[in-house]
């Protein structure tokens, strides 16, 4: 993995939230020396830019609570997060912990370190972007198995039949309307909710 991080350092999209001073071009010089696609705000922007894949973010103490509400862990996966830390007060290390970066830099920043650091954290984020993706398969195979189930246990009761039969036939009226076996147990479950619905209003 590290080969393949390595191999695309010059097609992140990277962005540096850090004050327009010196520290702010020694980092904004060597992530150009890397060939990365650099832009730099100041001060943290709200919300964080979609477009950007790496952000390097300055954390004032003073300012901790802005900082977890832009950088929220809510919704969908955020962009590589690199924490830009002068001293390792608890509760600037408390805010590194709740928003999860990927790395942290102490200041003063220097050249040296810089790169490791945004490997680093690009394979712990694309580890965690694997992770995310697994589970969502896992949550999305789980949801078509019920809706099966669901499909089958009213199949069985409508008609009589046994479980395995019911399988059968969701499965053979999919391959004849050449729809998944998912997609048929909701039309399933859809038409048998529509058929209590009318019976009701009867």
């Amino acid at each position: 993995m590290a080969a393949n991080v390595l191999k695309t350092l010059r097609d992140l999209r990277v962005l540096v939230v850090h004050p327009h001073d010196q520290e702010g071009e020694i980092l904004i010089r060597q992530l150009d020396r890397i060939g990365c696609q650099i832009e730099a705000l100041w001060p943290l922007p709200d919300p964080l830019p979609a477009m950007a894949d790496v952000i390097f973010i300055t954390i004032q103490e003073d300012a901790l609570d802005d900082l977890r509400r832009v950088c929220s862990d809510d919704g969908p996966l955020k962009p590589t997060l690199i924490a830009l830390v002068s001293y390792e007060a608890p509760t600037v290390l408390q805010a590194v912990i709740d928003i999860n970066f990927d790395a942290v830099i102490t200041r003063p920043i220097r050249s040296f370190g810089v790169m490791a650091n945004l490997v680093t954290a690009r394979q712990v984020w694309l580890r965690e972007k694997a992770q995310r993706e697994k589970a969502h398969k896992l949550q999305r195979k789980m949801m078509s198995i019920n809706k099966i189930n669901q499909a089958k246990s009213m199949l069985m009761d409508t008609l009589n039949i046994s479980e395995k039969e019911a399988y059968k036939l969701i499965r053979d009226r999919a391959m004849s309307k050449r729809v998944t076996t998912e997609e048929m147990a909701v039309s399933i479950i859809n038409a048998n909710e529509l058929l209590q619905s009318l019976q009701k209003s009867d």
